[in-house]
């Protein structure tokens, strides 16, 4: 079991019962044996309402991604079955896995391509019938592929004058005409250095390429309205480490005719290769934020977006990696209404865990597959339809995709109030649950289901308990 915080929480049993809390325990002993069990949580120790909730994921799962040299990935249902699939981005074309809806992954389907170091991937609608289509760039060509609904994909579109050595690429529509656009982040050589952009003629073919020269090689592209307007802007992280320019991310404004406007280039914290960003607003203020990869300083910089595409100071967080990070993406993990960050570097992965304030909480390393080195090598979706967003991650030695299933159990908390005590959990994560309780900890029967129906307070499921009679201790049972 890997899990993300400074507490410990319970190995045995895990999808089954939550943490036991106890309220007035007279005996240091009994302390002392009930701790070293790993079954409860002293009430006095818990996380007040405000604070961040542990999360937890179950070791890796390898599925088999076919074909060598698996790249970048992106998530999403292909079939059109309700389930998540992956494609994956190879040295030799592209692999759809398809999901099974229980958190496992099944055989793929393969759509031989002739690409050379393909890591560039994203979706989009760009025939307008409703179902995904794949944009897939590499060296030499772009290429769109259209999907049916079915899984499968049909090659219609292979141009050259998009990709010069494309680090990403992303869609969105820029001109504002209801069709998707493409977006490609080009490092170049230094010839074809910037952004290239080609408008959708909703039919999977784009028009001719409009470029964007940049000062230093793009690593990474987002999609998003920074300044507010209303139009899709677009976010580049630079390879800032070996130039004097010190340029680290550059915002590209939407005119919304499908011109952008002067770059805006934001210096970050030091000079470095920039491999990967995430916009999320972080801090519950309506705004876009960034939250950017350092790969040699092997941390994460996050600038709150204060307004009008205003950045806020850098606020750094270290990841302890032996090697460099290079994917990001990001998600509720703990289901508590604020934006997480997964980062993964090598072997190794971790949460970052919203405060709502814009600042994170850095969890404990989790052991991860080899890295392909590719910022698209970790996804994000609820694989086994709990309700819990999982994590997919690229096992680039492997050929092959590992699942981490998402174990965030329910924390309980006790609140004394004038005469009772009020005991809740997070709603969103208690479904499935019941609360029970007992007057001895220690014996193997004799708990009992909580005789009241617990109520919703916000997002909190809670009940009340009197502080007169029989000391008692609480947990939450899966049913």
């Amino acid at each position: 079991m890997c899990e993300s915080g400074s507490k410990a929480v319970p190995t045995s049993k895990a999808h089954d019962v939550a943490y036991v809390l106890m309220r007035g325990l007279r005996s240091a002993f009994l302390r002392s044996i009930l701790a070293l069990a790993l079954i409860i949580t002293v009430a006095g120790l818990l996380p007040s309402a405000s604070a961040v909730a542990l999360v937890q994921f179950g070791t890796a799962t390898n599925f088999p991604a076919g074909g060598n040299y698996v790249g970048a990935m992106v998530v999403a249902d292909f079939n059109s079955d309700g389930k998540l699939d992956i494609t994956v981005a190879r040295g030799d074309g592209l692999n759809l896995i398809l999901g099974t809806g229980s958190g496992a992954m099944v055989s793929y389907i393969n759509s031989p391509l002739l690409t050379f170091n393909s890591t560039a991937i994203a979706i989009g609608d760009f025939n307008n019938d409703g179902k995904l289509d794949i944009v897939e760039a590499d060296n030499y060509s772009t290429r769109i592929l259209l999907g049916e609904g079915t899984g499968n994909l049909f090659l219609i579109t292979n141009r050259n004058d998009y990709s010069v050595y494309p680090a990403a690429v992303a869609v969105g529509d820029f001109n504002g005409d209801g069709k998707t656009d493409l977006a490609i982040a080009n490092i170049g050589n230094p010839s074809g250095r910037g952004v290239a952009i080609g408008f959708g003629r909703n039919d999977g073919t784009f028009g001719p390429s409009t470029n964007y020269t940049l000062p230093n090689e793009p690593r990474d592209i987002r999609v998003g309205d920074i300044d507010g307007d209303g139009k899709p802007d677009l976010v580049i992280s630079l390879q800032s480490y070996y130039s004097a320019n010190s340029n680290s991310v550059c915002i590209l404004p939407n005119k919304g005719d499908g011109t952008f406007g002067t770059p805006q280039y934001h210096a970050w914290s030091a000079k470095d290769a920039h491999t990967s960003l995430e916009l999320g607003d972080f801090n519950g203020d309506g705004k876009l934020d960034i939250a950017v990869l350092n790969y040699n300083s092997r941390s994460v910089t996050i600038r709150l977006n204060t307004g009008s595409g205003i950045l806020g100071a850098p606020n750094d967080y270290y990841m302890g990696f032996s090697f460099p990070p290079t994917s990001i993406a990001s998600s509720d993990f703990n289901r508590d209404g604020i934006i997480d960050l997964i980062v993964r570097g090598g072997a190794l992965a971790r949460i970052l865990l919203g405060n709502g304030d814009g600042s994170f909480t850095i969890g404990s390393q989790m052991s991860a597959p080899s890295d392909s080195g590719s910022h698209g090598a970790v996804g994000v979706g609820d694989f086994n339809g709990d309700g819990l967003p999982d994590i997919a991650l690229v096992n680039y030695s492997g050929n092959s995709i590992a699942i981490m299933l998402n174990q965030t159990l329910p924390t309980l908390q006790i609140t004394p109030m004038a005469g009772y005590n009020q005991i809740s959990w997070l709603g969103s994560l208690g479904v499935g649950y019941s609360l029970e309780y007992t007057t001895n900890p220690l014996a193997q029967t004799g708990w009992q289901t909580f005789p009241y129906p617990a109520v919703q307070i916000g997002n909190q499921k809670a009940v009340a308990d009197w502080t007169t009679g029989e000391q008692k201790f609480y947990r939450l049972i899966k049913l």
